[in-house]
């Protein structure tokens, strides 16, 4: 235990030393699944992360972040991009990020998101890229995320979303960019995306559309990426796809 202690100090002060000499940073990625850093460790990193003026993305996944930590880092008032996937979080650590006054892209992938979260998330209307992979997110959640209608990329890839999910998020008017794959939609669903004028791009793979999904979406006209891979539709969908 005292030697990992050391290790994690070690790589600690490294980390620090190097975040003091590159002031001009515009990007930092701060993630070790061995080396989980905790509030005090946060509060002292975002010191020194307070001379990069520059720095607009910051990705800090698997750490231990907590209602100080998050508030810590809310400090960083020029990040527009912010990743903390793989922190469990609630709504106390959500609320200081949120309020960082430049924030438009979250990501908090695998996060335990609860229903407060996701109506936290749905009333933070700086927000215009948000990802949600893997939360167990379901009809109640997404119905709360979709009341933010700033939004124009969302991904809720690997969730609890089905058809009335994607029913909801199809009424989503500003939505350009959507993935909802591994969410068990069916044609039911499929048919409430593909009529959706608005979205551009759809990453519907993983689910279960079928060969009358594939039907409903050979007629969309707005798309200009569309992902159905692996939703085992016969040839003659794939053919009118691909007509």
């Amino acid at each position: 235990m005292l030697i990992r202690d050391e290790e994690k100090l070690h790589y600690f002060s490294a980390l620090q030393t190097y975040i003091h000499n590159h002031p001009l940073l515009t990007e930092l990625k701060i993630e070790d699944e061995e080396y989980q850093f905790k509030d005090s460790e946060i509060v002292a990193l975002a010191k020194p992360l307070h001379r990069c003026t520059r720095l607009t993305t910051l990705h800090f996944m698997e750490n231990h972040l907590g209602i100080v930590g998050a508030t810590a880092l809310a400090t960083l008032s020029n990040l527009t991009s912010l990743n903390v996937s793989y922190c469990a979080i609630g709504v106390g650590v959500l609320l200081p990020l949120l309020n960082l006054p430049r924030l438009s892209r979250l990501n908090v992938t695998q996060c335990r998101l609860k229903l407060d979260a996701a109506t936290l998330l749905g009333s933070s209307t700086r927000l215009r890229s948000l990802n949600l992979d893997e939360n167990d997110i379901g009809e109640d959640e997404i119905r709360a995320v979709v009341n933010n209608t700033s939004l124009t990329l969302l991904s809720v890839n690997s969730n609890l979303l089905g058809d009335i999910g994607a029913q909801i998020l199809a009424s989503h008017c500003k939505l350009t960019a959507l993935d909802v794959s591994g969410n068990g939609i069916t044609s039911i669903g499929a048919a409430a995306l593909a009529a959706n004028s608005k979205l551009i791009t759809l990453d519907i793979g993983t689910n279960h559309i079928g060969v009358d999904g594939a039907m409903l979406f050979a007629g969309n006209k707005s798309l200009t990426s569309l992902d159905v891979s692996s939703n085992q539709i016969p040839a003659p969908g794939i053919k009118a796809l691909g007509s």
